[in-house]
């Protein structure tokens, strides 16, 4: 029933217009009015929220979760993750099997992954005396998070209710490995820091290879210098075409310039009347 789809950069763009071909509709690579957000001169909207994160926090670094996985229960934690728990059984089986079973592994990866990363993000705040900020992911559990950072006095836990765009405005700097903040930090020139715990975890980083080639990486035996002045260390892959057209972002005119010349070139017919009885 739909007369357009909007994509949001050219490979979602020949994508859709190779899948969705038998569909009614046309498919326009627009760019997305999310992304647009993120360039400069649209920062001024983030100023009130940024002041008042600079005020509580000063100078610290910015992580943000998406591990998804961190309370160890694997199996219960992919059940309501991906599938309604009752339909996992029935899902063990027949054609879906492989489904579950990737699940699990990539759970467990990941899982594995958070293991090492708590004492290595413990350690690289204590080693660069800087104080860092953790942002769960929305699908983890916070309290898990609390608890094993409560008595570090450097590295304190936020809820993740509002928009974070912000909080990377205001940070020195983005530590991630791999999380969609990572392409919005990259976009406003913040120093981004991918963690790259070994080759163990390889996987893991496997759908992650842009935002994984354009950061700096920080292994576990890392440099504490690189670290040192970060408001000079600026990342310029934000001047990169390659780079804007992977987020579909048009310097000349904006996605909802041309989403909203779409709708006028629609012709719009009076609906049916519906009755309900």
């Amino acid at each position: 029933f739909c007369d357009a789809y909007f994509a949001t950069n050219k490979l979602i763009f020949d994508c859709a217009k190779k899948g969705l071909r038998k569909l009614r509709g046309k498919v326009y690579y627009t760019g997305s009015p999310r992304i647009d957000l993120w360039k400069k001169k649209y920062h001024y909207l983030y100023d009130s929220e940024v002041k008042k994160i600079k005020k509580k926090y000063g100078n610290f670094l910015l992580f943000n979760s998406d591990y998804q996985f961190i309370t160890g229960n694997i199996e219960k934690e992919v059940s309501w993750f991906f599938f309604n728990p009752k339909d996992v059984k029935e899902w063990s089986g027949g054609k879906y099997k492989d489904v579950i079973k990737t699940e699990y592994k990539r759970a467990n990866d990941k899982y594995n992954e958070f293991v090492k990363f708590v004492p290595f993000i413990k350690n690289l705040s204590k080693i660069t005396k800087k104080k860092i900020v953790i942002r769960p992911h929305p699908a983890e559990n916070k309290f898990v998070w609390k608890k094993i950072f409560s008595n570090e006095k450097n590295i304190f836990i936020e809820d993740p209710i509002k928009d974070v765009f912000p909080w990377i405005l205001a940070s020195e700097g983005l530590l991630h490995r791999g999380c969609t903040t990572s392409l919005q930090s990259l976009m406003i020139g913040k120093p981004t820091f991918f963690i790259d715990l070994g080759k163990e975890f390889k996987a893991n980083y496997k759908f992650k290879i842009f935002s994984y080639q354009n950061s700096i990486k920080i292994k576990k035996n890392f440099d504490k210098n690189i670290f040192h002045n970060l408001k000079n260390k600026k990342n310029t892959v934000n001047t990169k075409n390659k780079f804007l057209n992977y987020l579909g972002v048009d310097n000349k005119e904006e996605s909802i310039e041309k989403i909203t010349k779409i709708f006028n070139n629609f012709e719009i017919s009076k609906e049916e009347k519906f009755e309900f009885s």
